[in-house]
This record gives structure tokens, C-alpha cells and sequence, in this order.
């Protein structure tokens, strides 16, 4: 029942960490977008939707891979800054990999570090959030788990 439970939760983690690299993603580019900005206007944002066929299983992959979603018990926030760096780093250098290799020049490299940018600082953010709620509510004295120790001596 336990490990049903936590992989039910680490699932909806998964894609509660896409939603905001999503949100990060269209932030990102109506900052680029912003009249004020002494930048090259960019084309529409359908031009860019396939970016996020991209990203979105790039992040996944790289966030799981990095141990974003190891228990919190054991984390502390340098942990989760650092995961989070590791993988919009990563994540950043392989994109502009692909977009050379499939010399797609059309694309906004400013769009790409706003992105970059306002994804660490989202996922960072949401985490943290994170983090501080579970932590509160132990100290509420829930999400726990309860142990029963039968015997004596050392060995128990």
C-alpha cells in the first residue's frame, strides 16, 4: 500500500514538475516578446510549440535522472538548487545541440536563455514550496510512518 501510494505521489510530482516548465515555457516567451525589450521581434508562438516536444521529455528524463524525486526526508534545499541547476544546465546545452544540429536558425537563442532562466527559477521556487509544505506538516506530526520493534537487546 505504501509503495502504491508513493508512486502515485511521484507521478503527479512528475507532471506537476512538467506543468511548470510548460508555464516557464510561454512566460519565457512572452518576456522575449515584450514590446520594451531593444530585441528583434520573434515569430508567433505556434513557430515554437514543437520546442516543448522537446523539452518537456528532456526534463523528465533529466530531473529523474538527477534524483529530483528521492524523498524529501533525506533532501535539504542546496540539494534541490543543485538538481535543479544540473538539470536546466544539461538540459539547456543538449537543446541548443538539437537546434544545431538540425540548424533550425529560426529559433530565438534569446528565447532559449529567457527560458532557461525562468525555468531554474520556477522549478527552484516550486520545489522549495515543496519542501517547506512536507516539512510543516511533519512537524504537525503527520507523514509519518510507524515501526514496531519486537525483541531485545542490540540487534532491535
Amino acid at each position: 500500500m505504501l509503495k502504491e501510494k508513493s508512486n502515485f505521489i511521484r507521478k503527479v510530482y512528475i507532471l506537476l514538475d512538467l506543468c511548470v516548465t510548460i508555464i516557464s515555457f510561454f512566460t519565457a516567451y512572452f518576456l522575449r516578446d515584450y514590446d520594451d525589450l531593444p530585441l528583434r521581434p520573434i515569430s508567433h508562438i505556434s513557430e515554437y510549440l514543437f520546442l516543448l516536444y522537446i523539452v518537456l521529455p528532456l526534463w523528465g528524463i533529466l530531473l529523474y535522472y538527477y534524483r529530483a524525486y528521492r524523498s524529501v526526508r533525506t533532501s535539504n534545499p542546496l540539494n534541490i538548487i543543485w538538481v535543479v541547476l544540473k538539470t536546466v544546465i544539461t538540459g539547456g546545452l543538449i537543446l541548443t545541440a538539437v537546434l544545431f544540429l538540425f540548424k533550425l536558425q529560426s529559433i530565438s537563442r534569446s528565447l532559449i536563455l529567457i527560458f532557461l532562466i525562468v525555468n531554474t527559477m520556477m522549478l527552484i521556487l516550486w520545489k522549495y514550496a515543496i519542501y517547506l509544505f512536507l516539512h510543516y506538516i511533519r512537524k504537525k506530526g503527520y507523514n509519518y510512518r510507524n515501526i514496531l520493534i519486537v525483541g531485545t537487546g542490540k540487534r532491535a
